[in-house]
């Protein structure tokens, strides 16, 4: 079972490699955010092959990390997709971003699922049902109490941006099935489709501990997604 950081020095330590490997790679442009209220200019890593921008800035209590699929290249006005916002140090389950640590030692980046959009049907309960991978996976808090999260991606992996991107879709297609603006088919004899296991499997023991990172089920839920 993963357990969160609180430590001020290791959440720091994973927000940097979080980030610098999501800043790998990517354009660098000087834009707008909008969200709900506000706006703020920015600069954002443009991923072009996986039409994704990712932005990173401090605020208050938390790293504010926000992701999207508008191309800043067309675009001056960017819109936010999702966040992924770790808290600097503590419990403070109000923060859906989340860096765990498996029995191994590895860290990950996680999220509540906890979503928002200011519509009907948009929060945490619906994207955990709508979520397209494995899971979620049960966390355990130093104070004992136990919350499910998406293991999003371990941060050290050159797979994380695919994992990052897979989750920002999923967020993107949950908000848009539940504005109408894309067409959910459902489940028919003649049209199935059951997502296969992504993600960190159980570790065991054999002459040393074992442990595996799947991803089949990663490549065919995009699969899904582009069809």
């Amino acid at each position: 079972m993963p357990t969160p950081l609180t430590k001020a020095d290791k959440i720091e330590s994973a927000f940097r490699q979080f980030s610098s490997r999501l800043k790998r790679g990517g354009q660098r442009f000087r834009r707008m955010l909008g969200w709900q209220g506000g706006n703020k200019e920015l600069d954002v890593y443009w991923h072009a092959s996986e039409h994704l921008w990712a932005a990173f800035r401090p605020v208050q209590n938390r790293n504010w990390c926000s992701f999207g699929t508008d191309d800043p290249a067309t675009k001056i006005l960017l819109n936010i997709t999702c966040e992924i916002n770790p808290p600097y140090e503590g419990i403070n389950r109000r923060c859906a971003g989340i860096f765990v640590r498996d029995e191994a030692g590895k860290i990950y980046v996680a999220h509540t699922g906890k979503i928002g959009g200011g519509r009907a049907g948009i929060g945490r309960s619906g994207f955990l049902k709508f979520y397209r991978r494995q899971g979620p996976d049960t966390l355990l808090w130093p104070d004992g109490v136990a919350t499910d999260v998406i293991v999003i991606g371990q941060i050290d992996s050159e797979k994380l941006l695919a994992h990052v991107v897979h989750f920002v879709r999923e967020v993107e297609r949950f908000k848009s099935a539940m504005s109408g603006k894309q067409k959910v088919i459902p489940a028919s004899p003649e049209f199935t489709f059951n997502p296969e296991f992504a993600g960190l499997r159980k570790s065991y023991h054999l002459d040393q501990t074992v442990e595996s990172r799947c991803d089949h089920g990663l490549v065919i839920s995009t699969l899904a997604e582009q069809l």
